[in-house]
């Protein structure tokens, strides 16, 4: 039997805002509608999505997945996982490839 069927490495790309769903926290292909609250633009797959986006401002806001600190979605650096839509946010791009490097380390 093959060792490596079961040590298949997780793979990540960085993604831009404006394919994330900041209320759903998930990526779209395509480029999606957005709201500007306070100068900062944050974007979601709906009108229903940015309306709450809009209204609810903890929803704006994400933490770290490397440091858990709060991090706010329209400045965040965005990570998706290739074989899903999951979205992790950053508050810098050190801070995602050492989330990155942890994953590898860890599997």
């Amino acid at each position: 039997s093959d060792p490596d069927i079961h040590h298949q490495e997780i793979a990540y790309e960085f993604v831009a805002n404006d394919h994330v769903c900041m209320l759903n926290n998930s990526y779209r292909a395509e480029d999606i509608p957005s709201v500007s609250i306070n100068d900062q633009t944050y974007h979601g797959c709906c009108e229903s999505c940015t309306g709450q986006l809009l209204k609810k401002p903890n929803e704006r806001f994400a933490f770290d997945s490397l440091t858990g600190k709060k991090v706010d979605k329209s400045l965040a650096v965005t990570l998706r996982k290739i074989d899903d839509s999951k979205i992790y946010y950053f508050k810098s791009t050190e801070n995602a490839k050492a989330f990155i490097q942890k994953k590898k380390n860890d599997s």
